[in-house]
């Protein structure tokens, strides 16, 4: 086999085994294999409804027969518009490599929900053994050729029209030369997508504890699909130059492309991330401006997306001015939310009317997949006031031009130099003693009018002093309804301790604790909703905010697809508390 991919695949499932709204299916990408290959098995899991609640880890087949070179996770949920439930879907893989020939049996994949054990069916591979047939110069070549990949990983598998998706391109092998020997790194071409570099710098080399695999990350990217449905991203591909040069694929993958929402603007410009749009006169020239003279527009485009000049709204010409074609300047660089920054439009505007000149933009209109919104920025504007020259000249005051005058003379004519003379003081051979003691007896009279005065200051501050510490000393007499109050603000929700508590824990890799902490964080919400509201949170959600309900409601599913999965990922865990706080901190508004 010439090459294994991770490829995420969520679309595979055709079950063998299902019992009413949960399936689970595994599957590998051959039937039929050697000794010197490896193999991709993908297990998938689908529970369908939010009664549907996973009670057990994925229970993994025994892979004793096997040699564990990889594994990696992906986990989705998405709410069926036919059905309109929600669905958790999972899928484990990993890469395999048989440790003996002969037929061997990959068993069954279980997962219990709501009391019921669920399991895929269990099938059997042929595994030739070819290593007595290969002389051993050509199994060093096929070793050094078959156990290098290149293998690209998603962010996100489900995304809008024009909305970045990361993609991680990594080199797999068991040699470390290998990694100085991958060159000519070429991204895919294709209609359908835009592909452009994050970084292409390579991280550090990582092999893995367990079956000595080592990896490198040689390029982040940012893919713009272009167009809705399933959308194909090509393989990337590199070359391994060695005496000759053996060129290697990567895995080909596949985005789900949603339709942007209906209801867009008019004006809607295919933008989508989050965008803001300015209009200024960067020269500052003062009003009014005289006719048939230049000024310098700029139309200023910031944000993050798909940040182009293409669609970047213009000035619209008038009768009033002339327009001529912008210089563009771009200050973008490439980032995982997009392409962010600015792009600065510098127009030439020259009035040709006397008057007050409104110069105007295009309308524009952009979608904001986060808040799954469009958002109208409708148009832009400047006035301008503009005169004749005789009209200018004729509405300054006469202050103005005798200024004007000044400055101009100031200017052009060269002024004198004055010449000055050095003052210099007489000697004194003698000391007036009489003046020397008088000056030291009105210091002495000073210095104690001040020691007077800021010693009867000092003593009205001691006594305001005390006087307060004696009122706060007194008891305070409360009603009913203060004492109340205050025992509600003394058991006040402290979110901040638990969220950096949450956090340390993660750290630590303490995940059964960070499960518990997680779960006392929810008692205590719901404790303080049901004395504020009268109701639990999920409840007050769904009642009054049915968005943050739906993320708190996939937030759960979230925590406990990683809570029964047999092997934990601290990131997703990471991207769940942070979820958690913009959910639980909706508490406090």
């Amino acid at each position: 086999m010439k090459h294994i991919w991770f490829s995420f695949v969520l679309s595979i499932f055709s079950t063998i085994t299902c019992y009413g709204q949960v399936y689970i299916s595994s599957e590998t990408n051959v039937k039929e294999t050697t000794t010197n290959d490896v193999i991709s098995l993908t297990i998938a899991v689908e529970i369908s409804g939010e009664d549907q609640v996973q009670e057990s880890p994925i229970k993994l087949p025994d892979f004793q027969k096997f040699d564990v070179l990889d594994y990696n996770s992906e986990q989705n949920t998405i709410i069926d518009p036919v059905r309109k439930v929600r669905v958790n879907q999972m899928v484990y893989q990993f890469l395999l490599q048989p440790k003996q020939s002969g037929s061997i049996k990959i068993g069954s994949a279980l997962v219990k929900v709501n009391g019921k054990m669920y399991k895929s069916e269990p099938f059997d591979i042929l595994v030739r053994d070819v290593s007595k047939r290969i002389p051993d110069n050509t199994r060093n070549l096929a070793s050094q050729n078959n156990q290098t990949y290149l293998n690209v990983k998603l962010d996100d598998h489900e995304v809008y029209k024009n909305q970045p998706v990361v993609a991680t391109l990594s080199v797999i092998t068991r040699d470390v030369d290998n990694f100085r020997k991958v060159k000519n790194i070429q991204t895919p071409k294709s209609g359908n997508i835009l592909v452009q570099p994050i970084s292409l710098t390579r991280s550090d080399i990582e092999q893995d504890s367990k079956s000595g695999l080592l990896s490198q990350i040689v390029g982040i990217y940012i893919i713009f699909p272009k167009e809705a449905g399933s959308v194909e991203v090509p393989a990337f591909t590199a070359e391994i130059v060695d005496q000759g040069a053996t060129r290697l694929t990567s895995n080909r993958t596949n985005i789900s492309v949603k339709h942007l929402p209906a209801g867009a603007p008019e004006d809607f410009n295919n933008f989508v991330g989050n965008f803001s749009i300015d209009m200024t006169n960067v020269e500052s020239l003062p009003q009014p401006i005289e006719i048939n003279k230049p000024l310098d527009i700029v139309v200023k485009l910031i944000g993050r997306g798909n940040l182009s000049a293409h669609n970047m709204p213009k000035i619209i010409p008038t009768e009033d001015y002339d327009v001529f074609p912008p210089k563009l300047v771009k200050n973008l660089k490439v980032e995982k939310e997009g392409i962010v920054g600015d792009i600065e439009a510098h127009y030439v505007i020259v009035p040709k009317k006397a008057g007050n000149i409104a110069i105007k933009t295009e309308k524009m209109a952009f979608f904001n997949p986060e808040k799954k919104l469009y958002k109208d920025l409708g148009e832009k504007s400047i006035v301008i006031r503009a005169m004749t020259s005789l009209e200018i000249e004729n509405a300054k005051s006469t202050m103005q031009k005798v200024n004007e005058y000044t400055n101009t003379v100031l200017d052009k004519v060269n002024t004198p130099v004055l010449q000055t003379e050095t003052l210099k003081l007489s000697e004194n051979k003698g000391m007036n003693w009489q003046v020397i003691f008088g000056n030291l007896a009105l210091i002495g009279a000073m210095g104690m009018v001040i020691y007077l005065v800021r010693n009867r200051y000092q003593k009205k501050k001691l006594a305001s002093i005390i006087k307060e510490e004696q009122l706060k000393s007194r008891p305070k007499i409360t009603t009913i309804e203060e004492t109340e109050a205050l025992l509600r603000s003394k058991s006040s929700l402290n979110l901040t301790s638990h969220f950096n508590y949450l956090e340390n824990l993660l750290i630590q890799k303490k995940y059964s604790e960070f499960f518990t902490e997680f779960a006392n964080l929810e008692a205590e919400v719901d404790a303080k909703s049901n004395q504020k509201f009268g109701h639990p949170y999920a409840h007050h959600l769904k009642q009054t905010n049915e968005n943050v309900y739906q993320k708190y409601t996939l937030l759960k599913d979230s925590l406990n697809t990683e809570k029964y999965s047999p092997i934990i990922n601290g990131e997703k865990l990471d991207y769940i508390l942070v979820q958690s706080k913009e959910v639980f901190s909706a508490i406090e508004n």
